[in-house]
């Protein structure tokens, strides 16, 4: 278990590499994220193009 404080600070947990279990925790969500963002800056590249 995790103290509630540090699930409610999401900002500090981000920067610190330490913080490993809420990382895993929230880490697939954020990777598809970025995924999608990736693609959807290739899609509008490939069109501008």
């Amino acid at each position: 278990m995790y103290p509630l404080g540090i699930l409610f600070l999401p900002s500090p947990a981000k920067k610190n590499p330490g913080n490993q279990g809420l990382k895993e925790k929230g880490k697939g969500q954020k990777e598809e994220f970025m995924r999608r963002l990736e693609d959807e800056r290739n899609e509008r590249r490939l069109l501008i193009k």
